[in-house]
């Protein structure tokens, strides 16, 4: 799993549609399937035009089985846990701690794989400072 997070001022459907452009789409390019909660701004005119327009099917979590986004919710309580690390060593604000836990995460290896994200995406090992 590839992980992408940003500091946001708002959680808007505008916001989160530029997030995934800025992010995501001008990176990598587009992408198949759009996982998310229930939120409004997810389920929005502004995110179902651009999953229309790029063909991306977008899927919500079920609330009544939030093992469906499992993966996601794991992921956050590593970031989360991570960055509360971080914070209470360096006294620093948390969004300033975000690009590290993201570089940290990109370039461990999966216990299931064996393979950093890093290298599954770029198809070469990362070269660590």
């Amino acid at each position: 799993m590839w992980v992408e997070a940003a500091p946001l001022r708002s959680t808007t459907a505008e916001a989160i549609e530029e997030f995934i452009w800025k992010n995501i789409i001008t990176r990598y390019g587009t992408f198949r399937v759009l996982v998310s909660d229930n939120g409004p701004q997810f389920d929005s005119k502004v995110i179902k035009e651009i999953c229309t327009k790029l063909g991306i099917q977008h899927r919500f979590a079920l609330v009544c089985y939030p093992q469906y986004n499992g993966q996601v919710e794991v992921m956050n309580r590593t970031m989360f846990v991570e960055i509360k690390k971080n914070l209470l060593a360096s006294r620093t604000q948390w969004y300033k701690e975000l690009d590290r836990v993201l570089w940290s995460y990109r370039t461990t290896p999966s216990n299931s794989t064996g393979e950093t994200p890093f290298s599954l995406v770029y198809e070469t090992e990362a070269v660590c400072p």
